[in-house]
């Protein structure tokens, strides 16, 4: 399985539950609509202060998604002609920057 992750972080102008709204509501809709996704999860971050005995990092998240895919080159083949890459313009207003990571899941149970 290829996981595409998403960490989000809204414009500041946006207010936090508008963004989540948009993150929880609008996002699913569009990603159950795509064939070829495996799985689809959505997470807004609701605290930042809870952290481990660990100094925290100079970063500040918003949302997290994750799409699975049965490999990279189905990943590649869907998005490009997906409602997903549609709607980026729209995305743009509520989200400031984003970071996009590939992962190779491996599941142990």
């Amino acid at each position: 399985m290829m996981l595409r992750s998403h960490l989000l972080r809204r414009n500041e102008p946006a207010l936090r539950d508008a963004f989540h709204d948009v993150l929880l509501r609008d996002a699913p809709a569009i990603a159950a609509g795509i064939p070829g996704i495996r799985h689809y999860a959505m997470n807004a971050v609701i605290d930042q202060s809870y952290r481990m005995k660990i100094e925290p990092g100079p970063f500040k998240l918003d949302g997290i998604t994750h799409m699975w895919f049965e490999d990279q080159e189905a990943m590649e083949r869907i998005l490009p002609q997906s409602a997903l890459s549609s709607t980026m313009d729209s995305a743009a207003r509520i989200i400031s920057n984003f970071s996009t990571f590939l992962v190779r899941e491996v599941r142990f149970s």
